[in-house]
């Protein structure tokens, strides 16, 4: 019963095993319903557990619900807590369709943070067609250091192996 797990979470949010409580049910309830239990995370109030609650839910959905996952993480502009999950889909989608990639890091509230996820998402795009994504870099106005990974995610030529 997702409602009495939440009621229950909710009662016991201040005390020393709420974390623990919403981390479970965040866990569990991603295996069942993915989307909801990520929409209950995003929403609890800030703590210091909020981003491992994220985690979990988010974890638990995408090993159920891959592709269910993924439509999620599109349907929602990236969030703080959930930085590293965003850095990885947004390569991963870079490398085959930079401009969703981008488009989806533009979405990010804060400059840093979108930066940083439009640096993820030129990253895997440089992987794959550098040409395309340092055209993109020179017009892109990302801090010099977020640049630099960007460049330093090219693939590097191959070299002759000696016989």
């Amino acid at each position: 019963d997702t409602q009495a797990a939440i009621a229950w979470a909710t009662e016991n949010a201040d005390k020393p095993e709420g974390p623990g409580i919403q981390k479970h049910i965040a866990y569990y309830w991603g295996l069942l319903e993915g989307a909801p239990a990520m929409d209950w995370a995003i929403g609890l109030p800030d703590s210091p557990a909020k981003s491992t609650v994220l985690k979990r839910a988010f974890i638990s959905f995408s090993r159920k619900h891959k592709e269910d996952a993924h439509e999620w993480l599109l349907a929602h502009p990236p969030h703080p807590l959930m930085k590293a999950t965003y850095r990885q889909f947004l390569r991963e989608l870079g490398k085959t369709d930079p401009k969703a990639g981008l488009a989806l890091a533009e979405r990010a509230a804060e400059p840093d943070l979108r930066d940083e996820m439009r640096t993820a998402a030129a990253q895997g795009w440089m992987s794959v067609d550098p040409q395309a994504a340092s055209a993109w870099l020179a017009d892109a106005n990302l801090p010099a250091a977020l640049a630099e990974k960007v460049r330093a995610a090219a693939r590097p030529a191959s070299t002759p192996r000696e016989s």
